[in-house]
């Protein structure tokens, strides 16, 4: 399954992992924005995801051509139940490197959703939105 094919939303079925859901690859995903203007490579740790248990995301924001990553990205980050309300929200994160670091506790088994929207890159507003776009 391609990038394209994932860029949308990733789900995760709690008590599986998030790739055997979506792919026969395991962790890290790499999903692509809506427009194409950025990768983000989605690592999670455990890779099984279990009912009231912790769990990190990291993402790393790369250029689409090189892999390189990105600095000075600001986004939002929510995670969602299949009904798409949000069981957590992180709002106007910034990462000076490119790399960023969530952790979530999965009270319930289902599926869930992680989306992110990229707001802009810099360090002062106004954000540079060349790359602005939603994985």
């Amino acid at each position: 399954m391609g990038a394209a094919a994932l860029s949308a939303i990733l789900t995760l079925l709690a008590g599986i992992t998030p790739a055997a859901a979506q792919q026969e690859e395991g962790p890290p995903l790499t999903v692509a924005t809506d427009n194409e203007s950025v990768n983000i490579v989605i690592d999670w740790e455990p890779a099984e995801i279990e009912p009231g248990q912790d769990v990190e995301f990291s993402l790393d924001f790369q250029h689409p051509f090189s892999d390189q990553s990105i600095a000075h990205v600001n986004y939002d980050l929510e995670v969602q139940d299949e009904g798409g309300s949000v069981i957590q929200s992180f709002a106007g994160e910034h990462t000076h490197t490119g790399a960023g670091a969530h952790t979530v506790a999965f009270d319930e088994t289902g599926s869930f959703r992680l989306v992110v929207n990229i707001i802009g890159t810099g360090i002062n507003q106004p954000f540079d939105t060349t790359r602005s776009g939603t994985a």
